[in-house]
């Protein structure tokens, strides 16, 4: 006994270090690599002489072969002492594989003896009974052997941070009978609904079988899954239920980037999106609630007077608003106009002979921060029938509130014209805005 668990420890180890030389890239020797190498070659071989010849200190040898390998890591080469690192993940595996195998030798042959003795018991009793023709029954059946399963490793799944290079494995007896039925990997869901996986599981040996929990969490197979569980003929292998911290529920961690109906993968986590104050969704329309605009990776109210315009939609849904620098903002009430300049009562003519034509000029610059209001106030009051007059701006510079008016009349002296003149002026303002009048 003591030579094959001896064996199994340091097979077992070889299969960490094998797993880990195939995982990682093998780098190219540089300078004095081999120095650097060479202790912790001698710690690793020292360890699989111990094993080899001191099999009942087998869990301390591993223990004191994390401890020296992690001094030895101390002050490597970075990519040298993640290697070493991962070396000691490996070997922790390899620690607990060691307690799984003393489980199963301490506690579950008992189990198993005990199962066994009752099944052979059980069927001596009924072969008794069919030899007599007991209460005239010859034919009672063999109660065949079912796989017992004693031990998981690791006893549970947790989605989030199972390492996908591993498989779930457990341990037992009468593996073998699983050849002459395939057992049934099963997921049980919160609401007690289940699920058969198939090809999720494969036996190794007589005495292990693996389930492919990699595949099933890059298949999105244990979105909203609790238990798991290997079902022989219908009925359960494992003793005991294995629990899995599943992925995709709200408030949980993702499933590969995918999420039940309801949530959407934020962060790595599960999150509702799109309403108020919730994270901005990443497919689809960012923010489903109304008038709400996505602003640094959360939905915010949007449309409002003081808040931000609305990307979609109108910009800006409060009454008299208008949108400016992406903010909402009251439409500003129209500046009110103003009389600049004025001159009632100005008349040309009547002259008996020449007629009058000429260009007067009124007014002058608009007041500081004002500009001229068109068209020009020019009323006339009194004129004959061929008398003009006619008005236009000096400048074409509207801060400009100067006039010309161009009379005209006959050579009359009944014939002459009277006008009021009146400027007016506006208060200069930026422009309104965007949807004010």
């Amino acid at each position: 006994m003591k030579r094959a668990w001896r064996l199994s420890v340091v097979a077992v180890l070889f299969v960490g270090l094998q797993a880990l030389q195939g995982g990682c890239p093998i780098p190219e020797p540089g300078p004095l690599i081999h120095d650097v190498i060479d202790p912790i070659n001698d710690t690793l071989s020292k360890a699989v002489t111990t094993l080899g010849t001191e099999s009942s200190a087998w869990q301390g040898t591993l223990k004191d072969l994390e401890t020296k390998l992690a001094s030895d890591a101390n002050g490597l080469e970075a990519k040298l002492a993640s290697d070493v690192q991962a070396l000691i993940s490996q070997i922790d595996l390899v620690v607990k594989d060691g307690l799984q195998f003393g489980q199963e030798m301490f506690n579950c042959q008992i189990d198993i003896f005990t199962t066994h003795a009752r099944i052979a018991l059980q069927n001596l009793q009924n072969d008794f009974l069919n030899n007599w023709n007991y209460k005239r029954i010859s034919n009672r059946p063999h109660i065949a052997h079912a796989p017992i399963v004693c031990s998981a490793n690791p006893d549970h799944v947790n989605v989030a941070t199972w390492n996908l290079s591993n498989v779930l494995v457990l341990s037992g007896t009468d593996l073998n009978l699983l050849d002459t039925s395939s057992p049934s990997v099963v997921v049980v869901r919160a609401d007690g609904s289940e699920a058969t996986l198939a090809h999720m599981g494969n036996r190794v040996t007589n005495y292990r079988f693996a389930v492919n929990v990699p595949a099933m969490i890059t298949q999105n197979l244990l979105t909203g899954v609790v238990q798991l569980q290997i079902q022989w003929n219908g009925q359960r292998v494992n003793r005991n239920e294995m629990p899995v911290v599943s992925c995709g529920m709200l408030d949980g961690p993702c499933c590969n980037g995918v999420c039940t109906t309801g949530s959407s993968c934020i962060h790595a986590v599960c999150s509702r999106c799109g309403g108020f104050g919730q994270a901005c969704c990443p497919s689809g329309p960012a923010c489903t609630a109304g008038n709400s605009n996505c602003v640094s990776g959360v939905c915010s109210q949007c449309g409002d007077v003081g808040q931000a315009c609305c990307l979609s939609g109108p910009a800006c849904t409060a009454r008299n608003s208008g949108c400016a620098s992406n903010r909402c903002a009251t439409c500003p009430s129209p500046p009110t106009p103003k009389v600049q300049f004025t001159k009632p009562g100005e008349r040309a003519g009547p002259t008996c002979f020449s007629g009058t034509h000429e260009t007067r000029t009124y007014g002058g610059p608009c007041d500081p921060g004002f500009h001229r209001i068109d068209p020009i106030g020019l009323f006339i009051t009194d004129k004959c029938d061929v008398c003009t007059a006619v008005a236009l701006w000096a400048s074409s510079n509207t801060s400009n509130c100067t006039v010309n008016i161009r009379f005209d009349t006959p050579g009359d002296c009944t014939k002459s014209i009277t006008v009021n003149l009146v400027v007016s002026e506006i208060q200069n303002t930026g422009p309104p805005p965007a949807g004010c009048p």
